[in-house]
């Protein structure tokens, strides 16, 4: 705690029956504070040096102890109910000048209100009229003053805003409307100053949201450029894939035309080219085409015919394997294509 200013929690703004009492009780609970905390205890000597510190001339000294120990009782009652509570730091002078009449407890108590808003703030901080109007009676929240059917004991608006003018003459803040519902504070400044940081920081958050845009922008190029790289790298894949396969394709089947013969060896060639050519097969087109009758005889066809007729049609039915001038028989074209189902035939 530094020697020019009181420091205690809030809730004593709503201390005792009578303002002089909660001056007291304020003044008693920082010189005892101080020295607790300070000087390590709240010995005579330590007293009298808080004492001296702060300003506060005791007849008796020790009378300090009672009324610290009565507002540390309060105070830790009201945290035990609404949780901690928030601190009020304000110039001992101003406590002075309120002893004395030179301020007024309201302005002073609405002082106490937007210190404890404000803090030790350097920039501007935007304050409400319904929260000076409850921590002015010593309240952190509208709920926690509901709570302590303290809401009728709150100033009216008209004393807020005629006090908070009277305030702001005389020097002891600066405010600015930013806004249908946004008024600035900034303690301790003149107009000027106040609009000065204001627009100081406007600037900032417009430079931190333009580089944030740059940034979407430039995230948007770095997709962009990935995006582009990735499809002209599947395209360059598929091309080569395609230029090798259409080479190889071509030159195997060029060689295999070239080289054909009538040995047994050169058919087993062609064979083999012609089996990987398996959708194209002319004799699965003729047995989806062809009648019953015409049909070639396997699977299911073979079940409705009887084994003398399909004897007949056996014989009497020649294949030729397209691309060879091998001769079959039905029934040998059959068992062929069961094997290898992709040997194409020619009838006959």
């Amino acid at each position: 705690m530094s020697a020019a200013y009181f420091q205690f929690p809030l809730c004593l703004l709503s201390y005792g029956e009578h303002e002089k009492e909660r001056l007291r009780a304020i003044i008693d609970y920082n010189v005892v504070d101080y020295a607790i905390k300070k000087l390590g205890d709240k010995k005579k000597k330590s007293l009298l040096t808080s004492a001296e510190v702060l300003g506060v001339s005791y007849g008796d000294i020790s009378s300090a102890l009672p009324s610290w120990r009565e507002a540390r009782d309060y105070v830790e009652r009201y945290e035990f109910r609404h949780g901690t509570d928030a601190l009020v730091r304000i110039g001992a002078a101003l406590l002075w000048d309120c002893r004395k009449g030179a301020l007024s407890y309201r302005e002073f108590s609405i002082l106490c209100a937007l210190n404890s808003i404000m803090g030790r703030s350097k920039s501007p901080k935007r304050v409400t009229q319904p929260a000076v109007r409850v921590r002015a009676a010593g309240y952190k929240s509208w709920s926690v003053a509901t709570a302590e059917l303290a809401t009728a004991k709150l100033y009216s608006e008209d004393q807020i805003y005629r006090t908070l003018n009277r305030l702001e003459k005389r020097g002891f803040f600066a405010r600015a409307r930013t806004g249908k519902a946004t008024v600035l504070f900034l303690n301790a400044a003149s107009y000027d100053e106040l609009k000065d940081k204001i627009l100081e920081l406007e600037k900032k958050k417009a430079g931190i949201a333009g580089r944030a845009h740059k940034d979407r922008q430039l995230r948007a190029q770095i997709k962009a450029i990935r995006t582009t790289a990735d499809i002209n790298k599947a395209a360059d894949i598929n091309s080569t894939a395609d230029i090798n396969t259409g080479i190889n394709t071509e030159s195997d089947q060029s060689m295999t035309v070239k080289n054909r013969g009538g040995t047994a060896d050169s058919c087993a060639i062609e064979t083999a080219v012609v089996a990987a050519d398996i959708n194209n097969s002319s004799l699965i087109e003729a047995l989806n085409e062809s009648s019953l009758n015409e049909s070639v005889l396997n699977g299911d066809y073979v079940s409705l015919l009887n084994k003398e007729s399909q004897k007949e049609v056996l014989e009497e039915r020649r294949y030729k394997l397209k691309g060879t001038s091998q001769i079959f028989s039905q029934e040998e074209a059959n068992r062929l294509f069961a094997d290898n189902n992709a040997l194409e035939f020619e009838r006959l």
